[in-house]
């Protein structure tokens, strides 16, 4: 794992605002959103524990109604935090650790870390069929290893994928 990109994941996930910042600026997170009453836009305002625990909530100016920021994301209805997502995701994409690791390390339970997993390699392969890509391009070959497609005679052995 890159040292400097350690860094950076720690610098974006050292408070809720630069994480929820990230996500602003990559959209991951929607930065903008109108009510759906009245169709006027909403804006970002401070709210109690209360209405979000993320202390921000989207108000229409016109109508008063308020979103969760959250609305129409992967984190709609989830507990964990913009930093500890964010970690959980980047700890994730590191092959060589284990859920056991990623749980001790962000302060989770390894079942946290498996149903995350889960939710996203499913997310992943929505978009992927959603939005298919052709491998290579015109004077690129693509080899594909046909050692990862196998049939596991009576679902003993390796899984191969």
């Amino acid at each position: 794992m890159s040292h400097s990109l350690h860094n950076a994941i720690q610098r974006i996930t050292d408070s809720d605002e630069n994480a929820r910042d990230f996500f602003f600026q990559r959209g991951i997170q929607k930065s903008s959103m109108s009510c759906p009453g009245c169709c006027s836009d909403m804006n970002l305002v401070p709210c109690s524990s209360k209405k979000s625990s993320d202390l921000l909530i989207w108000r229409c100016s016109c109508c008063s109604r308020y979103r969760n920021i959250r609305t129409d994301s992967i984190l709609f209805g989830q507990k964990l935090t913009f930093p500890l997502f964010l970690q959980l995701v980047f700890y994730l994409s590191v092959k060589s650790l284990v859920k056991v690791a990623i749980s001790q390390h962000i302060g989770v339970s390894e079942n946290t870390v498996s149903d995350w997993k889960t939710l996203i390699h499913t997310r992943v392969a929505d978009f992927l069929v959603s939005y298919p890509s052709p491998l290579g391009r015109p004077g690129v070959v693509v080899e594909m290893d046909e050692a990862k497609f196998g049939k596991r005679k009576y679902n003993k052995g390796a899984y191969l994928g």
